[in-house]
């Protein structure tokens, strides 16, 4: 080992473990649908990568990436996240979050490096 560093943990909590919910039906069929992310504790160094991977799913914004950090969480630890999901679809918003602390990416951070 050529060096160490402190990480804080944390817990996050989505989906089912927290709730989905559909906000409003618009005429087309589509959905606006709610996500809760929930953390504890919220760190001010972590920040939360959030990506749809269901077809035609996309954040309330009309984007496809979403970054959330301390700020965007309120004093419980919640964050909601809004999607619009197309009538089309024929699952939930599935996404895709990886957490970041600093600058370290946690999603690949853990993957065992090649012995070669």
């Amino acid at each position: 080992m050529l060096d160490a560093t402190t990480v804080q943990g944390f817990d996050l909590w989505s989906g089912n473990q927290a709730y989905t919910k559909i906000l409003q039906v618009y005429p087309d069929g589509s959905q606006r649908v709610e996500m809760l992310l929930v953390a504890s504790p919220v760190a001010t160094n972590v920040t939360f990568e959030l990506q749809p991977i269901v077809s035609g799913v996309m954040f309330d914004d009309g984007t496809m990436l979403k970054t959330v950090g301390a700020a965007d969480f309120d004093a419980l630890g919640q964050c909601p996240v809004r999607f619009i999901r197309p009538a089309s679809a024929q699952t939930s918003v599935c996404n895709s979050i990886k957490a970041y602390q600093a600058i370290i990416n946690w999603a690949t951070a853990i993957e065992p490096k090649d012995k070669g």
